[in-house]
């Protein structure tokens, strides 16, 4: 067995090498001026904040050379971006000759940043986390991911921050030292469209009666990626849910990206439970959704933001905060009631106080220090390194 894991470091050290000859072979090709790379939480499909910059951009003129990286092309790409392969050799090239790269998760430790590129980080939105993250949790986190987290940091020249508390995290714990745009990336995308707009866009997409309430379950991920932690029982929601508030209830059930290729095994245990995973925005199901149910999940704080209803539910918090993470805030004194089982979490919802709730969310908001500015601050940045106005 020990020969066995040491051929593979082999391979493994070997292949970082090769990748990292091809980054800088490719420098043969000169930079095109005009050229976006963007790429969406290690190639998904378009969306996310790439789109909102996208957007952004299109307002803001220019003639952009639009390239998204994404494991499959999908049909809602717009027709003026170019589509590469994520993990392609078509994918180094455009790495090597873009402008600017647009990212909103860690790059691979052997990708290379040219002189005279320019990359922004997006980081997720920039909004705030329960769970400690980089710096904070070095001690919870693979050697491999923390060499890509350090060589991301030290090629990126801005962080992009949602909030004032984002901002001090980053400072702090993201081995950066650089510059953070503040501005809350999501802002303009929600205004340009109405809420009934993105819930008539969701409704449509899972086929459901407009009548139908939703509760959308989005549990964060564990490195052993035992599924136990996630089991619900969807028929008792759905019911605690129509006895307290009427009317027809569904559970939407969205896992983590690094987890999501296991939400069809869980979804199947009741017909009220609906895969979410390939719905590209989160914080559109969060607008349409009555409820946001989460564990330890990032995605509460966009509910609270949003002034939707929250659960909070978790089964294996004494393990997780031994075993996966610490966190930032204590879990149970959140602004959203605590479940650590069935019959507790049941118990919730038949209580739920949504004048008290909303109370403690404006406080909790204030707190937190959401920026007031969108998107078009990053477009406007991205006009400037290209143009040079």
């Amino acid at each position: 067995m020990s020969i066995m894991k040491n051929l593979i470091n082999v391979f493994v050290v070997l292949k970082r090498y090769v990748l990292v000859l091809l980054f800088y072979s490719f420098r043969c090709f000169p930079i095109k001026k005009n050229k976006i790379l963007f790429i969406n939480y290690k190639g998904r499909k378009f969306g996310n904040e790439g789109a909102c910059i996208y957007d952004a951009l299109k307002k803001y003129g220019g003639d952009f050379d639009f390239v998204w990286a994404s494991k499959k092309k999908s049909s809602d790409l717009p027709v003026d971006i170019r589509h590469v392969k994520f993990l392609s050799l078509k994918l180094i090239y455009e790495y090597a000759t873009a402008k600017v790269w647009i990212d909103n998760a860690r790059k691979p430790a052997y990708v290379r940043k040219r002189k005279g590129q320019y990359y922004i980080h997006t980081w997720h939105g920039g909004g705030p986390c329960l769970k400690y993250v980089e710096k904070d949790a070095e001690d919870m986190l693979a050697p491999g991911y923390i060499l890509d987290a350090k060589n991301d940091s030290r090629m990126a020249d801005a962080l992009v921050s949602g909030c004032e508390w984002r901002t001090n995290n980053m400072l702090n714990a993201f081995w950066y030292s650089g510059e953070i745009i503040k501005t809350d990336i999501f802002k303009e995308h929600n205004e340009s469209q109405t809420h009934m707009d993105i819930r008539n866009n969701v409704y449509d997409f899972f086929g459901e009666d407009k009548e139908c309430k939703f509760l959308i379950y989005a549990p964060t991920f564990r490195n052993d990626e035992n599924l136990d932690c996630y089991s619900i029982d969807g028929d008792s929601i759905v019911k605690a849910l129509v006895d307290k508030f009427g009317g027809k209830w569904k559970i939407i059930m969205r896992l983590h990206p690094n987890i999501a290729h296991l939400c069809k095994n869980i979804a199947h245990e009741s017909d009220n439970i609906i895969d979410g995973t390939n719905y590209p925005e989160i914080e559109d199901i969060i607008i349409s959704s009555e409820f946001l149910m989460t564990d330890y999940s990032g995605c509460m704080f966009d509910a609270f933001k949003l002034r939707t209803k929250v659960l909070l539910y978790a089964t294996d918090l004494e393990k997780y905060l031994s075993q996966e993470r610490g966190m930032y805030f204590d879990i149970k004194n959140l602004p959203a009631p605590f479940a650590s089982d069935m019959d507790e979490l049941i118990q919730n919802i038949t209580s739920y106080d949504e004048k008290l709730y909303m109370n403690k969310i404006e406080a909790f908001v204030n707190e937190i220090g959401y920026y007031s500015t969108g998107s078009e601050i990053i477009a406007q940045r991205v006009h400037n390194v290209i143009y040079g106005d």
